[in-house]
C-alpha cells in the first residue's frame, strides 16, 4: 500500500527569470503541526508561510486551513471547537480543535487554495493519506487547478499554469481524502527579470505517485 503521492512542479521559464538570486524553501506541514513544532495542531483563517498564503474552502466558501498532528499535515476544517482560538500558534499542543475531530483533512467539497506572488516557483508537493486507507488504487483521484489526476504510484502526468496570470492554484478533493505533507518552492527577484522572461513564466507539474492518464473534467 502506498500512502504518499508526490507532485513535482517544474518551471517552464527563461533561465534569466531565476538567475543567481533564487532561494529554495521547504515547508513541512506535518512537522509544523507536530507537538513541539513551530505551529502545533492549529487552525487558520489564512495560514501564511513564507511567500504562501493558504486558505481552506468548503463548497467555495471560506472555512479554515488546519494543521493536523500525527503523520497528518495540512488539511481543511469547517468548524472549530467552541473553545478554539483561530490564527494562534500552539507549538506545545497536539490536541484537536476541529469539530468534529475527523474533519481535518481535505475531504468532500473541500479545497486548499495556495496564493503567491509572481516571484515564486513551486517545485515540489507531497501528499499523504496516513489517517485513512492510503493511496492504493488508480481509481483514486485528486483535483489540481480544476483537472483530475489519477493516483498511481508507477505513473506520472503533467500540468502547467501561467503564474503571471494566476499567481496560485487550488488543490481539491475528488474521490480520495488527503493531507498536503510538505511543499517546496523557489523565490527570485522579479525586478531583476526581463519582460520577455516574465511573459514566459509558467509552471509544469509532474505527478510522481499520480496516474499517467490525465482525466478531463
Amino acid at each position: 500500500m502506498n500512502m504518499f503521492g508526490k507532485i513535482v512542479i517544474g518551471a517552464m521559464m527563461s533561465i534569466f527569470a531565476i538567475g543567481a538570486n533564487a532561494t529554495l524553501i521547504t515547508h513541512n506541514f506535518a512537522q509544523m503541526a507536530s507537538r513541539g513544532g513551530t505551529h502545533g495542531e492549529s487552525i487558520w483563517s489564512t495560514l501564511t508561510v513564507g511567500e504562501l498564503n493558504i486558505t481552506g474552502l468548503h463548497n467555495g466558501e471560506n472555512v479554515y486551513a488546519y494543521l493536523d498532528r500525527g503523520y497528518g499535515g495540512l488539511g481543511v476544517c469547517k468548524e472549530t471547537l467552541s473553545t478554539a482560538l483561530v490564527d494562534v500558534l500552539r507549538p506545545e499542543s497536539g490536541v484537536n480543535i476541529c469539530d468534529p475531530g475527523s474533519d481535518d483533512n481535505v475531504a468532500v467539497g473541500e479545497t486548499l487554495r495556495f496564493d503567491f506572488g509572481p516571484g515564486v516557483e513551486v517545485t515540489n508537493i507531497i501528499f499523504n493519506n496516513n489517517h485513512d486507507s492510503g493511496f492504493n488504487s488508480s481509481s483514486d483521484q485528486i483535483d489540481i487547478a480544476g483537472v483530475s489526476y489519477d493516483v498511481d504510484v508507477d505513473g506520472f502526468t503533467t500540468w502547467s499554469v501561467d503564474t503571471s496570470l494566476s499567481q496560485g492554484f487550488d488543490i481539491a478533493y475528488n474521490n480520495q481524502e488527503f493531507y498536503v505533507q510538505h511543499i517546496t518552492y523557489r523565490t527570485f527577484d522579479v525586478a531583476s527579470t526581463s519582460t520577455p522572461a516574465l511573459a514566459l513564466l509558467g509552471l509544469g507539474l509532474v505527478a510522481i505517485g499520480f496516474g499517467r492518464k490525465r482525466v478531463a473534467k
